[in-house]
C-alpha cells in the first residue's frame, strides 16, 4: 500500500523489463494498485531485477537521488528482516546451520515459490494457503 508515500507527495511505480501483456494479468490477479510500466525495448533504463531507484523531478528535469540493489532492496520486503530474527533465519543454502536444522534445497526462483505457486499469491485478498 503506497498511501503513506502518496500522503507525502511521493509516487511509487514498478518498472518491468517484459511486455505489458505479460505482467498485466499477474498485476490484476494480485490486485496491485500501484503503477506498473514496461521498459521493454529501452536500452538505457537503469532498471534491473531487484533495484530501487529514487528520482526527484524539478519541472522538466529529473535527478537520480538514490539507487541500491540486491540486499539493499530488502527495504521493500520487511518480512526478510523478520526471518533474520527467527531461530532458523532465512534457511538459505549459504547459512551455516547446525546439523539437523531444516535447510531446504532452493535454487533460483524456488525461494519465491511454494507448492508450485508464487508465495506472493498467498497475500492476494481471498487467497488461502494450501498446507501439505
Amino acid at each position: 500500500d503506497t498511501a503513506y508515500l502518496q500522503a507525502r507527495g511521493v509516487s511509487f511505480a514498478i518498472w518491468c523489463q517484459g511486455p505489458v501483456e505479460e505482467f498485466a494479468p499477474f498485476r490484476e490477479f494480485m490486485g496491485y494498485q500501484m503503477s506498473w510500466y514496461s521498459v521493454e525495448g529501452v536500452t538505457e533504463t537503469g532498471v534491473s531485477d531487484g533495484w530501487i531507484n529514487a528520482y526527484l523531478r524539478v519541472g522538466d528535469r529529473i535527478f537520480l537521488t538514490y539507487t541500491t540493489d540486491e540486499r539493499g532492496s530488502e527495504a521493500l520486503m520487511p518480512v526478510l528482516h523478520m526471518l533474520d530474527m527467527t531461530v532458523y533465519g532465512r534457511k538459505e543454502k549459504w547459512e551455516d546451520s547446525p546439523p539437523g536444522w531444516p535447510q531446504p534445497e532452493r535454487t533460483g526462483g524456488e525461494w519465491w515459490r511454494q507448492d508450485g505457486r508464487p508465495v506472493g499469491q498467498w497475500t492476494r485478498p481471498g487467497a488461502t494457503a494450501v498446507h501439505t
